[in-house]
């Protein structure tokens, strides 16, 4: 049961995106924050009809009996089958979901780095423009305002460095 919670958390996820897609095992409905999940690949058995009639056969017969529980663990069988089908449907589909994911963030970040890279290079390779040069001087005070912080030198000293302790 844990894994499936896991599962339907991230199937949930898929609301943001709308619907899971179409290569997917299973189909998945948005409905308000949660969803829907149905198995599509997978069959569910049908169990064996035990009903009042037999019951009352299998009490008197012990071949009836036998049958019974014949059918009964040819069910149990197929409902083992069925919930590995539904857990190989619910790992294609988680694998399926992921892979999309990734893939559209990898998407989304190589476009944005690519971006980021093209606009880099617009300012380091753009040649100065003379609208920016009048900006620059209003904003700085004219020409011959200094373009970097100026420091003064530091004062030289006459005295002797302090002699290096052994």
């Amino acid at each position: 049961m844990a894994s499936f919670q896991g599962l339907y958390r991230l199937i949930a996820a898929g609301v943001l995106s709308g619907t899971i897609g179409a290569a997917d095992a299973g189909e998945f409905t948005p409905i308000g924050e949660g969803g829907r999940y149905e198995f599509t690949e997978c069959v569910e058995p049908v169990p064996p009809t035990i009903d009042e009639k037999r019951q009352r056969r299998m009490r008197r017969a012990p071949r009836a009996r036998a049958s019974a529980f014949r059918a009964y663990n040819a069910y149990v069988d197929e409902l083992n089958a069925y919930f590995e089908c539904m857990q190989v449907e619910a790992d294609k589909d988680v694998r399926a979901y992921f892979n999309a994911v990734e893939a559209a963030f990898e998407d989304r970040q190589t476009k944005g780095l690519a971006e980021a890279e093209r606009l880099q290079r617009l300012l380091n390779a753009r040649a100065p423009n003379p609208a920016d040069a009048e900006l620059e001087d209003t904003l700085l005070g004219g020409e011959d305002a200094p373009s970097a912080p100026s420091t003064a030198p530091l004062p030289a000293s006459d005295a002797e460095p302090p002699a290096e302790s052994q």
